[in-house]
């Protein structure tokens, strides 16, 4: 990433919500850097293996920022199981999902 001035706002594409007209989230990633972004965020990208979405990152050069931990199922209504009595394995295993994925997607608090 590119330094920038300390004066200028920083704003990553979220993903989630943007550029849906491109298609899935790969060429998501890929209409970000064409429309000048330098950083991305995701809140789920769990279904596009990690190292598809590495690789894509690779390419364009652009920035993972964020990623939410993974949810679980979003169809059936789940949003994460930290707060629900009996769901610690289940929020063990979304939490060890999501930091696979952080690592292999540098995806890290940074401050350029």
């Amino acid at each position: 990433i590119r330094q920038l001035p300390s004066d200028i706002m920083k704003v990553a594409a979220n993903l989630t919500f943007m550029f849906a007209e491109a298609g899935g989230i790969l060429a998501r990633y890929k209409a970000a850097k064409e429309a000048g972004f330098l950083a991305v965020e995701c809140a789920f990208p769990y279904s596009v293996p990690a190292q598809d979405i590495a690789d894509v990152l690779q390419e364009t050069g652009l920035k993972q920022v964020l990623i939410n931990t993974d949810p679980g199922n979003l169809e059936a209504g789940e949003l994460g199981y930290a707060a629900i009595p009996g769901q610690e394995d289940k929020f063990r295993d979304s939490l060890e999902r999501s930091i696979t994925y952080a690592k292999a997607l540098d995806c890290h608090k940074y401050d350029t």
